[in-house]
């Protein structure tokens, strides 16, 4: 096994061996260890199935899996006229070696855990392979609109795309949902077309704690590759609301670029035509409707409830090192992400929350010596 496969191998091991015992199918997010996923039972005991020996070689590019053929021979059609001693060489274009350790692991192991970047090449593992077990769970996942959402959605769609195939019509970047603020900035998220990012911020069903993050969210992809992308600027301006943006704080943001790379945002022709046309009201963006969703992340330092007046008001360094606090979090604290409340006037905010017990103080003072 080539060095780089056994350190990805590794750690995809160390999470299956913190699984729960008891196999699910596709076990609720909160119910997963590690931001992984159950994938189900396979036909035989797991201890039965850690005694057999290894006696056939797989062979995927240049990576060799030791296994026994009567495992495989259990699960995969593929291996039915095999013999001990063969070593089988699969194609890496159909078959990623990662994928197949996962398939290999679930064959003996019962409660295997899959992480939501292997789902699909999972998938075309158990097509390849005639995984009849895998291929009946898939098509019962795959017409499920519950689980083609946030987080699994993402990377199925994702999957979709390399592997240049349509998986089901609930795989949609609409469903990104309470995952998009994770999914700023991590590779991913670069990897994604302008066409894609144009769906991702004209859907309101994305969770995000104000409109100034929608913005902020495709400067940073724009500014990724700014000479190949600085040609959907106006097109991706168009999907930010701007008009739920103070002015003061567009106008904040535009006197306080972050570096010179935001420049060739902020100063830009195209930019300065939609801060033009923003609405004048510095109030309106405290008017909701059903623009977006949006939420509470205790994790950020600039988050507000929905009345308070500093919502908006942060810079770009904020946003970044929030993006950076996002890496270090649980893979599934994007889960937790909570609603905001459009009847709650009071701000959870700690700054907040300071600056009131400081002037509840202050009018307790007064009245106290007036």
């Amino acid at each position: 096994m080539t060095p780089i496969k056994a350190a990805i191998f590794s750690e995809l091991m160390s999470n299956l061996n913190n699984a729960d015992t008891a196999a699910a199918v596709w076990a609720a997010p909160q119910n997963s260890p590690n931001g992984y996923y159950n994938h189900g039972k396979s036909r035989m005991n797991s201890d039965a199935m850690k005694k057999k020996p290894a006696d056939c070689t797989v062979i995927i590019g240049g990576s060799y899996f030791s296994c026994n053929l009567e495992v495989l021979q259990l699960h995969c059609d593929y291996f039915d006229h095999g013999r001990p001693g063969m070593a089988f060489g699969l194609p890496e274009c159909k078959v990623s070696g990662e994928a197949f350790f996962t398939a290999y692991s679930w064959m003996m192991q019962p409660s295997t855990i899959v992480r939501p970047d292997q789902i699909v090449p999972l998938y075309f593992v158990a097509k390849y392979l005639r995984i009849d077990e895998l291929l009946k769970q898939y098509r019962t996942i795959f017409k499920s609109a519950s689980v083609m959402r946030e987080e699994i959605g993402f990377h199925v769609f994702l999957g979709h795309r390399k592997w240049n195939v349509v998986l089901s019509h609930h795989v949609s970047l609409k469903n990104v949902q309470k995952y998009y603020l994770t999914l700023i900035g991590r590779p991913e998220f670069y990897e994604l077309y302008g066409s894609d990012i144009i769906a991702l911020l004209s859907s309101n069903s994305i969770c995000v704690n104000s409109e100034l993050e929608v913005l902020l969210s495709a400067i940073i992809w724009l500014l990724h590759h700014w000479k190949n992308h600085h040609e959907w600027l106006d097109s991706i301006l168009k999907c930010v609301h701007f008009n739920l943006i103070p002015r003061e704080a567009l106008c904040h943001f535009v006197q306080h670029p972050s570096g010179k790379e935001l420049n060739h945002i902020t100063a830009h022709p195209l930019f300065l035509n939609h801060l033009a046309d923003t609405h004048t009201n510095s109030n309106y963006n405290i008017h909701y409707g059903s623009q977006r969703s949006w939420i509470y992340d205790p994790h950020s330092s600039y988050h507000h409830d929905s009345h308070c007046v500093h919502r908006n008001y942060f810079t770009f360094e904020q946003f970044s090192i929030y993006q950076t606090e996002l890496r270090t979090v649980s893979k599934l604290h994007w889960y937790s992400r909570q609603m905001l409340n459009p009847y709650k006037r009071s701000c959870r905010n700690l700054g907040c929350q300071r600056e009131m017990f400081t002037k509840h103080k202050q009018r307790t003072y007064d009245k106290r010596y007036q």
